[in-house]
């Protein structure tokens, strides 16, 4: 096996010390809209910043390899009264990297640069419709050009039933993706003043307020992601789209200053990667084995 890191991407590591520079805005107010959970329970962050490891990302009948990950959110400003409503801007960056092209030649690394806009717009009735779009490049990082832009979006509808009981039913549109559309739809329930459920698709979420410093989760969440493939080995792939589960139990620190640091531990399974080839072979899907993974995360707040 290779070594372990293969060059993570300069560029990406020099965005992480954007963390603690870039600007903090104050929480938007919705006036008189009832209490929501999707909107109002959950906590804001400003940034929230990641690593996780993954010790195997072996396909079967293929090579071995394990995987590294970084990911980085950054909400820069706020804009209110947008529409009558409040639109976000931010910006999302990703990496992927392998640490060996396990004999099917994996890229080196895969990454996600993209703008993060979202909105809310809430009213009388208790409902709210939440949108956004992640205009950027998701592209192995040797096909980093125009033409390895995406722009996916989001449209949900958000009814607030009560105080501690919220619905949200919606759809993610990706353009050009293996999976081009993906829905967003489940509830949100409040089940006490220290515990609360989140069943929804892609992510479910049971969540724990130990006390006002600790907190704890056990998670479940579907990723299905595109990206675009540089050709230079001739072997006429358009994109790679990586698909699986994970399954987790997460453990949290608030501190005075209102940031967070979260670990967690899980398993991936049901995986698979997929190469979309320009040439008469089509497509090709190769299941991954399941495996272990370890996670770490800092949270800034509002």
């Amino acid at each position: 096996m290779k070594t372990l890191v293969r060059s993570l991407p300069v560029q990406f590591l020099a965005l992480l010390l954007l963390a603690f520079t870039g600007r903090t805005f104050a929480q938007s107010s919705f006036g008189e809209a009832e209490y929501d959970q999707f909107l109002d329970a959950s906590e804001s962050f400003s940034g929230d910043w990641g690593l996780t490891l993954v010790p195997d990302t072996s396909p079967e009948g293929a090579g071995d390899a394990s995987q590294i990950e970084l990911y980085g959110d950054w909400t820069f400003t706020t804009y209110e009264d947008v529409l009558g409503g409040f639109v976000d801007l931010g910006m999302d960056a990703a990496v992927i990297n392998y640490t060996d092209d396990a004999a099917i030649d994996l890229p080196n690394q895969l990454i996600v640069l993209a703008a993060d806009v979202k909105g809310i717009w809430r009213y009388i009735g208790d409902y709210a419709f939440l949108a956004g779009l992640r205009p950027g490049f998701y592209t192995d990082l040797e096909d980093l050009e125009l033409e390895s832009l995406a722009f996916p979006g989001y449209l949900t509808f958000i009814k607030t039933l009560s105080p501690g009981f919220s619905g949200i039913l919606g759809v993610e549109v990706r353009p050009g993706w293996e999976l081009p559309v993906m829905p967003r739809a489940g509830i949100k329930w409040e089940l006490a003043d220290d515990l609360s459920l989140e069943l929804t698709v892609p992510e479910s979420q049971l969540t724990w307020d130990v006390d006002d410093v600790w907190f704890s989760y056990v998670n479940v969440e579907w990723h299905n992601m595109s990206y675009s493939l540089a050709d230079d080995d001739g072997l006429d792939r358009e994109s790679i789209t990586l698909d699986y589960t994970d399954a987790s139990i997460g453990v949290g620190c608030r501190f005075p200053d209102g940031f967070q640091v979260v670990g967690e531990i899980g398993q991936r399974f049901d995986r698979s990667i997929e190469f979309e080839d320009d040439g008469p072979k089509g497509k090709d899907k190769l299941d991954v084995d399941d495996s272990v993974f370890l996670g770490i995360s800092l949270r800034r707040p509002l």
